[in-house]
């Protein structure tokens, strides 16, 4: 991808450039203000998380040295992300053991599925982004 190609790519927490910084997960991060929810009697985190990669740039700027531009999903011309599935997740995290317990594919983008360029395309469920999290009550996950 052209697009892409001058822009940096780091280890994770590479900083915005002039040039851009491809980051993974990216505009709407891993876990977001969507937040979670706990399960006490678990020790489980419940999260919503959204792995959509976004390139993030700054200007130039005084007296600050440089101001964050903006970010934006990294989409490509088709309209299709130019990261793979899934492109959201439910996570449950054990805060005991510091471990991801389970995670499943959360939703389903149809920007993507409905894409043309994917047409006769089986694909498995592939997940939305977004910030929404989850809501608990007892045993129940929503």
């Amino acid at each position: 991808m052209s697009r892409i190609a001058h822009m940096k790519v780091g280890p994770l927490f590479t900083p915005p450039s002039i040039e851009g910084t491809v980051t993974l997960p990216g505009l709407w991060g891993c876990v977001n203000w969507g937040g979670g929810a706990f399960w006490p009697n678990r020790h489980l985190l419940i999260t919503k998380t959204s792995e959509v990669a976004s390139a993030s740039t700054v200007v130039p700027s005084s007296p600050l040295g440089y101001t964050h531009e903006g970010s934006t999903e990294l989409i490509s011309k088709a309209g299709l992300p130019v990261s793979g599935p899934p492109f959201g997740r439910l996570v449950a995290v054990d805060i005991a053991a510091a471990a991801i317990r389970w995670a499943t594919t959360f939703g389903d983008w149809t920007a993507v599925r409905e894409n043309p360029e994917l047409a006769g395309v089986g694909l498995p469920p592939i997940g939305v982004p977004g910030p929404p999290g989850p809501i608990s009550w007892i045993d129940i996950i929503w």
